[in-house]
């Protein structure tokens, strides 16, 4: 972390499989949008981060069902589909 505050951010590591970059890794979730929930909340934050990731899922598949008309049982589906996502 010193080195972002000394110099500029270490976005690739060339050491490491032949060079790899830090920044856009897929393992590294840098620029995931609940990373920010691990700054503030130190203790649970892997509880409230996958909460969270299936109350989006489960939002996100009740808009796009009302978005597409689909009025009858619209509140079952979107949970099916963020619990059965893993």
């Amino acid at each position: 972390m010193a080195t972002g505050r000394v110099g500029p951010l270490p976005l690739f590591n060339p050491l490491a499989n032949s060079g790899t970059p830090l920044l856009g890794g897929l393992n590294a979730g840098a620029l995931y949008p609940l990373t920010v929930i691990f700054a503030f909340v130190r203790d649970r934050a892997w509880l409230i981060n996958c909460i969270a990731v299936y109350v989006i899922a489960a939002t996100g598949m009740f808009a796009l069902l009302r978005w597409h008309g689909m009025r009858s049982l619209s509140s079952s589906r979107p949970m099916a589909f963020a619990y059965s996502a893993r």
